[in-house]
Order: C-alpha cells, then sequence, then structure tokens
C-alpha cells in the first residue's frame, strides 16, 4: 500500500446549487457530495445553496473512498467562515492543506471541534 498526500482546495462560490469534484476521484469520492452536506445539516450547520468545487491535488493520482469527507466537510466549513482553521493546518483563503492529517479517534476530534469553536 502506497500513501500519498493530498491538497483538498475548497471553493464555494455563488451561482446555482452544484457540487462538483475535480482531481480524479472515484466514485466514493464524488459520492461524498452526498454525504458531507447531509452531515453538516446534522450536525446543525446551515449551508446556503452554492455552487461548490472542490479540487483533490495531485491530479494525476486516482483517489478512492470516504477517507476524504473529513478534510472536505472542514474546507467546507472554512470557506464559508463557519468555523475557523487551528494553526496545524494550513489555511489560506479556502484551501486547506490536509497533508499532515492523521486518523484521530472520534473523542479526540469531538475535543477538537469543541476547541475550533464548533457548536455541540
Amino acid at each position: 500500500v502506497e500513501a500519498f498526500a493530498v491538497d483538498v482546495e475548497v471553493d464555494v462560490a455563488l451561482g446555482l446549487p452544484q457540487y462538483n469534484v475535480v482531481g480524479l476521484p472515484a466514485g466514493a469520492v464524488k459520492e461524498g457530495g452526498v454525504r458531507v452536506p447531509a452531515a453538516l445539516k446534522h450536525t446543525g450547520f446551515k449551508l446556503p445553496p452554492s455552487r461548490i468545487t472542490i479540487n483533490l491535488a495531485p491530479a494525476d493520482i486516482r483517489k478512492d473512498g470516504a477517507a476524504f469527507d473529513l478534510p472536505v466537510a472542514v474546507g467546507l466549513l472554512a470557506a464559508q467562515n463557519l468555523m475557523r482553521i487551528l494553526p496545524q493546518f494550513s489555511a489560506r483563503k479556502h484551501r486547506l492543506n490536509w497533508a499532515n492529517f492523521e486518523p484521530v479517534r472520534a473523542a479526540q476530534f469531538e475535543e477538537w471541534l469543541r476547541k475550533a469553536g464548533v457548536p455541540e
């Protein structure tokens, strides 16, 4: 198994509501367009209808699986100024570098969300 770093770049713009993923995503990654907004809705975030583009770089390597849902969700919240990014993540405008993301247990993630100011 070979691992590689992936930058998740999120752009939220005015326009007809749509959700596009670019950067050679497989089916499971594209299906995140259903999972992520639904999960955010059920956690109390109200995402306005907008044109959402998710770029997964590098574009020449195929990405598969639901592991991108969390960075995409955080990128969506940050791009709409619904949460601030913690210092260990590199955030420039609507870009979130997730190369240093490590798997966390649910309790650790809940603590991270609390520190980031996400409402319960």
